[in-house]
């Protein structure tokens, strides 16, 4: 779980994942959401300001998520409408293309360009690329860094710089949930080989099984992909969850690689249907309806007052009266005297059942079923079955030399994470050589330098003109409650790319003409103006706000006529 209090020191007006107030900090001009999972919307609810930039398919969840007794209610007709918890945002948010820089005004002269990127965590998850003032940080909320996703990450243009060490991150604010060196934190297996193993396992149950795949939460879409084009049949869900995967293609900007394999994608006149469906059929062979919603698969659950199972009857000798199963022991000796074998087997387990204390005998085997009606005879009840038969029977069932059947498990687990193993961690980090790196999942204990210390601060050009942390700083920081920080010194004397860059970008300032840097600083002035205005911060009292687009223009005094 996320413990990240959304505060980025290098961009100190901006709020990523946490939106409640944060003491001794300054209000934020601008919010960042990576995905919808609850631990990062803490203080969203109440959020009445500044906007909210994530991306399309979360914005589309977040504003159809509704809380589990207000969906259930209006399931069951208790509610007449919907209560969506988030709708009320529906304008504060505001949906950003992944792998596209945007320029984002925090207030006049301040400018920030953020560049969202998959995180291979749920739908609409995403890393924030945040540039500006010199800074460069990479916040990757949840993320799972498997090696196909870090090879795809250096091949994102925007990227480019850092990769090639042209340009160096001064800071990633790095999913932590497993950074550990304990031994089940160290490698996971990859969510294809989770998959691989979970089909394996469904082939061995027979085709008219069903599956419920009890997706708590967003981030299990692939398993749904897999399964349900391995057993061709479709996935069933409830109104509820069909409605939120169906907004995935509404609205615009929608990603079609992201909702098509779910609900379906128009080619040309006709509709390719997804994995997804809120129709039930014989057909549909996996569910992940919620419980307690109306849906034939939980129908068969106990109702108010028990009778679980009163419809499923199966066979059972009754070992309540010892008289009576004296009797049939006799009866047992009578007729299997003849074969010593048999009913030695037959002792036995009668004398074993009894030892165990049970108190009746379950024997709806089909074994068992088979020798009982050998004959075609419809006999359903034991008290019908003649007493030569019965013995029979039992005496078959338990000489049957059959090879074991193994009885399937109820329960298919397989491995398959949402968060990045240490080893993943590790290899993003190392391809990114940032000069630092600050835990999103806190822990005590937790010591970054142990941890990725020996890959951090390896990029050829200096980050920026002053360090991270000063040394004095940095053992300030091993005493805090922020154990571990992570920080390194960039190298005091500049690069020769540094320089080069320095010595072009002061040619291209004295390329400007006077006039023109003169417009800039005008335009820029009165902004800045109209902003403090807006504030009301001018000692308390009101002001005027010049518009810059009738400025200098019909306002001037009027010509004196010749």
């Amino acid at each position: 779980m996320s413990t990240f209090d959304g505060y980025v020191s290098e961009f100190p007006l901006i709020r990523i994942d946490q939106f409640a107030t944060l003491p001794n900090r300054p209000a934020p001009l601008a919010c960042f959401l990576s995905h919808i999972h609850s631990d990062h919307l803490r203080g969203l609810l109440s959020l009445k300001s500044p906007f909210v930039y994530c991306t399309h398919a979360t914005r589309q969840l977040l504003l159809r998520l509704e809380k589990y007794p207000h969906r259930l209610n209006f399931a069951r007709g208790v509610l007449e409408a919907r209560v969506q918890t988030y709708r009320h945002l529906k304008k504060l948010l505001r949906p950003l293309p992944l792998g596209c820089p945007t320029q984002i005004e925090l207030r006049p002269g301040e400018v920030v360009c953020v560049t969202a990127l998959d995180a291979n965590h749920c739908p609409g998850s995403c890393m924030f690329l945040i540039q500006g003032g010199g800074k460069n940080v990479l916040y990757t909320g949840d993320v799972r860094c498997e090696k196909w996703f870090v090879d795809r990450l250096l091949r994102e243009p925007v990227m480019a710089p850092f990769m090639s060490g042209l340009t160096a991150l001064d800071c990633v604010y790095l999913d932590t949930s497993f950074a550990s060196m304990r031994a089940a934190h160290a490698r996971f297996p990859s969510k294809a080989e989770g998959i691989k193993e979970l089909l394996k396992k469904v082939n061995e149950y027979s085709p008219d099984t069903l599956f419920y795949l009890n997706t708590w939460t967003f981030g299990y879409e692939e398993v749904w992909i897999a399964l349900a084009n391995h057993l061709d049949t479709k996935v069933h869900l409830d109104d509820y969850r069909w409605r939120l995967y169906r907004s995935l293609e509404e609205g615009d900007g929608q990603d079609i690689s992201i909702s098509a394999p779910l609900v379906g994608f128009q080619e040309g006149n006709r509709w390719q249907p997804g994995c997804l469906t809120r129709e039930y059929g014989k057909d549909v062979r996996i569910h992940s309806c919620e419980h307690g919603i109306d849906c034939e698969i939980f129908k068969n659950q106990p109702g108010v007052g028990g009778g679980f199972g009163d419809l499923n009857q199966i066979h059972e000798i009754e070992l309540n009266d010892l008289s009576i199963l004296g009797r049939l022991a006799d009866l047992c000796t009578t007729r299997l005297q003849e074969q010593p074998a048999a009913l030695a087997n037959v002792t036995k387990w009668l004398s074993d059942s009894v030892k165990q204390g049970a108190q009746n005998i379950r024997v709806d085997t089909e074994t068992f079923y088979r020798a009982l009606h050998g004959d075609g005879d419809n006999i359903n009840e034991l008290e019908e079955v003649p007493i030569d038969r019965l013995i029979s029977a039992i005496e078959t069932l338990l000489s049957k030399k059959t090879a074991p059947r193994t009885v399937q498990q109820k329960r298919i687990t397989f491995p398959y994470s949402r968060h990045a193993s240490f080893e993943e961690l590790r290899l993003l980090i190392g391809a990114l050589h940032p000069e630092t790196v600050l835990p999103n999942t806190y822990e005590p204990g937790m010591d970054m330098d142990a941890l990725f210390g020996d890959l951090v601060g390896k990029c050829g050009a200096s980050a920026s003109t002053s360090p991270r942390v000063s040394p004095a700083t940095s053992q300030v920081l091993k005493q805090s409650p922020i154990e571990g920080m992570l920080t390194t010194t960039p190298d005091p004397l500049a690069s020769p790319l540094a320089i080069t860059r320095e010595r072009e970008q002061a040619r291209n300032a004295s390329k400007r003409s006077a006039p023109d840097v003169e417009i800039r600083q005008e335009v820029l002035q009165r902004r800045r103006k109209a902003y403090k205005a807006a504030l009301g911060c001018e000692n308390g009292e009101w002001a005027s706000v010049e518009l810059v687009s009738v400025s200098g223009y019909h306002n001037e005094p009027a010509e004196v006529e010749l």
